[in-house]
């Protein structure tokens, strides 16, 4: 933020670039500039450097107004941060403000309309409680706060209400002072008595007149006259017919009031409401934030909504929060902000809260996770969200430990079972799910449906009494090789429409007939594939509803079929020949799942003395440090290997 320096003292400041020139501060200051205090909070730096020609009396002035800002605390007068003065220089640093007549075209008409309320409610409590009168308000004296609300500044001119007569009359006031904020008992340089508040009367007339033209078109035409007759009364030329600041808000109730400021109003002295103000204010607050302009509720509003006292209140909880705290992704309007506003106002708030170590804010926050938790970045779950819930699942409070255990599972799904435990994760559960799959030839398949439904043929044979799924079920010690092979009848493939017509019967007996045919010329002995004690299984998806299943199954010193065999021999350990005909080509819902024959597992049996060596490391297993971990030797009472599992015997093995 530009170069640092060490204007106030003991204290490091990084001074940003400097504020526009054309503002009327300048008339006072010589410089202006946003900075960064200790690196960590935002403020605004005002010097004003001494020339060897200025009087004593212009730096009683600038301590005057110091002094002043530092014996004043009000929402809407401006903070006080630091100072110093000496012969040279004055210096000042207050909170991060910026200039009105800088920035008054950026800003909304409801955000102007109401800070000219916080301006008023500003000077009643300086005449009211302060005793003082400012003496200089214009533009350059009133200031807008990050949050949006205007503040009053600019106090070098501020004195007792009594001695009000000739202090104003200076030459350092006039030079500084806009000739049109001047009421014309200054300009003439009247010494009679009027009345000490007079002149701060005039110069809130003309900062009205001032505003009028940013807001008067979007106004209601009534609230407008209103501002107008309000202009007229205070800048009269008869000081004592300007009447009281204090006045305005009783005679002109609904010219210095709106939505936004009562609202405000409302929410800075919620903790001195009653339970049935704060359940009626509840009831509308939603439909009230949705009416105004989403920058403007973002601004000034979302802080003083998610402030302690708010959160803790149980309507609140009921009927804000859950409206508040959902970013409006499909502008359906089930939230208040969209996705891109919800960052940028109420994300920040959310994550200030974390930070809160008090159990109902924590529940509060809480109960509405799964609402906000897509609109927080990865980083900022990783380093603030999921460090505050590790620490509330380690907490006494039972409810903590639940609420927090809930959100961690909302967090799965977006950082990752190992980022949120912690520890080390391997696959144990294997997901059974048969895979979809498009059915090819979607034309032939919809065109035949109802008659595939309804006449599909299936002819199963077998060559010996035993089924396959009795000869899988043998540990394979007896047969050392199984081939599966899935062949294709290229005859029948052809021409769809002439085997539907082919009667069952004949069909299915010509096909028997050659693949007996087939066998009887198939050489089992000299086929060096099968004394390999491997399995291949190999498979061909037949375009065709025609599939033909062989399993060949070869034994030492045994003969399966008998060469020259008018029909073939079937034996007890012979090879069935499995055949699936359907009259109508039907989709192969299964084609992608290959049957697998494998060996049976082996029984191992594990020594005693390894057991106990494989508890032992399982029990040296090394934790984050964010859980305290549990040392056997420790405790007598945790006996790590009755953890270890018992090997199974299978009695049947054999």
């Amino acid at each position: 933020m530009g170069a640092k320096g060490s204007t106030i003292e003991s204290k490091e400041v990084e001074i940003g670039e400097e504020v526009g020139r054309s503002s009327t501060i300048y008339r006072i200051w010589s410089n202006v500039y946003p900075c960064l205090l200790e690196r960590r909070r935002k403020c605004t730096l005002f010097i004003k450097n001494f020339a060897e020609t200025d009087s004593k009396e212009a730096r009683s002035f600038f301590e005057n107004g110091i002094k002043t800002l530092m014996k004043l605390r009000h929402p809407y007068i401006t903070e006080y941060v630091d100072s110093t003065l000496d012969k040279n220089e004055a210096t000042l640093i207050t909170e991060r403000v910026q200039l009105l007549d800088l920035i008054i075209d950026s800003l909304s008409p409801i955000e102007i309309h109401t800070g000219l309320c916080h301006i008023l409610d500003a000077l009643i409590f300086l005449h009211e409680k302060a005793g003082l009168s400012h003496n200089n308000i214009c533009p350059s004296s009133v200031f807008v706060a990050v949050d949006g609300s205007w503040k009053l500044s600019g106090f070098e001119c501020a004195q007792r209400l009594e001695n009000s007569r000739h202090w104003v009359q200076s030459d350092f006031v006039r030079s500084i002072k806009l000739p049109e904020f001047a009421p014309a008992e200054d300009q003439l340089m009247l010494s009679t008595d009027i009345p000490p508040a007079a002149r701060d009367a005039f110069a809130f007339g003309k900062l009205i007149a001032y505003t009028l033209p940013y807001i008067k078109e979007y106004l209601l035409e009534e609230t407008v006259t209103s501002l107008e007759n309000v202009v007229e009364v205070l800048t009269k030329d008869n000081p004592s017919s300007r009447g009281q600041l204090n006045s305005l808000f009783i005679e002109y109730p609904e010219t210095f009031t709106n939505s936004l400021y009562k609202m405000m109003e409302f929410l800075s002295h919620f903790h001195a409401k009653t339970s049935e103000q704060r359940a009626r204010f509840f009831e509308t607050v939603n439909s009230v934030l949705t009416a105004l302009p989403k920058d403007v509720v973002g601004k000034q509003l979302v802080p003083m909504l998610l402030s302690r006292c708010v959160l803790l209140d149980d309507a609140a909880q009921l009927q804000l929060l859950p409206f508040m705290l959902q970013p409006d992704e499909s502008e359906s309007g089930n939230g208040l902000f969209s996705m891109s506003s919800f960052k940028k106002w109420v994300v920040p708030q959310i994550l200030r809260i974390f930070r809160v170590h008090e159990v109902s804010v924590r529940l509060a926050l809480l109960s509405q996770f799964g609402r906000y938790i897509s609109a927080i970045n990865i980083k900022d779950l990783q380093s603030i969200v999921l460090k505050e819930l590790l620490l509330g699942m380690t907490d006494t409070n039972d409810e903590i430990v639940s609420a927090s255990l809930r959100a961690m599972a909302d967090l799965v799904p977006i950082l990752g079972g190992s980022v949120v435990t912690g520890l080390v994760h391997k696959k144990t559960f294997a997901d059974g799910k048969p895979k979809d799959k498009l059915v090819e030839n979607s034309d032939v398949y919809s065109s035949e449906k109802s008659r595939v439904e309804s006449e599909i043929v299936k002819t199963t044979k077998f060559s010996i009494p035993s089924s396959l799924a009795n000869i899988i079920e043998d540990d394979h010690v007896e047969y050392q090789t199984v081939t599966l092979e899935l062949t294709r009848n290229h005859s029948h493939s052809v021409g769809l429409e002439e085997n539907m017509t082919e009667e069952p019967d004949e069909y299915e007996e010509n096909a028997w007939d050659d693949k007996w045919e087939a066998l009887e010329d198939y050489d089992y002995d000299n086929q060096s594939q099968y004394s390999s004690p491997t399995r291949n299984i190999s498979s061909t998806v037949p375009s065709s509803s025609n599939v033909n299943i062989t399993l060949h199954k070869d034994l030492e010193d045994q003969e399966i079929l008998e060469k020259g065999a008018s029909e073939p021999k079937v034996t007890e350990m012979s090879k069935p020949f499995i055949s699936e005909t359907s009259k109508i080509e039907e989709p192969d819902y299964f084609a992608d799942m290959e049957p697998v024959v494998s060996s049976a597992r082996k029984l191992v049996i594990v020594p005693e003395t390894s057991l106990s060596e494989s508890a032992k490391c399982n029990s040296e297993v090394s934790f984050s440090n964010r859980f305290a971990a549990v040392v056997a030797e420790d405790d007598d009472s945790i006996n790590l290997d009755a953890w270890e599992a018992k090997p199974v015997v299978d009695l049947d093995a054999d």
